[in-house]
């Protein structure tokens, strides 16, 4: 990367006297070597709002799978323990548990099918 930069600046009455019939700013030139560690990508906008919505559908797809989860998971331990159905505590504990594993699952797929994603856009 190239850029042009002012080197110089004249700001007091003396270098203005020296500087006399000059320019007030003298261009100077600077280059720049931008270096990026190895498993670094560069994505384009378009890249990257296909991986934003693939963000936003495991998202959404979170959502969906608890709510399926914790019916079929509710449902199987009251058939197992008739008091399920009256202990709250049990019934947080066992949704919390459902919330956990379920977004673990998605945010690791999500992070498999992104890596793969950007590996394709690169090879």
């Amino acid at each position: 990367m190239k850029t042009e930069v002012m080197t110089y600046q004249a700001t007091s009455g003396w270098r203005r006297f020296m500087l006399l019939g000059q320019e007030t700013f003298e261009k100077g030139a600077a280059t720049y070597t931008l270096s990026v560690p190895k498993d670094w990508y560069f994505v384009t906008t378009s890249q990257a709002k296909t991986l934003q919505n693939m963000v936003k559908d495991s998202k959404a797809g979170i959502a969906k799978e608890v709510a399926a989860e914790v019916k079929q998971q509710f449902a199987d331990k009251a058939k197992a323990d008739k008091d399920f159905i009256k202990n709250k505590d049990a019934q947080n504990k066992l949704q919390a548990q459902i919330v956990t594993d379920v977004t673990n699952k998605a945010n690791q797929a999500l992070d498999q099918a992104m890596l793969e994603k950007i590996q394709s856009w690169h090879n």
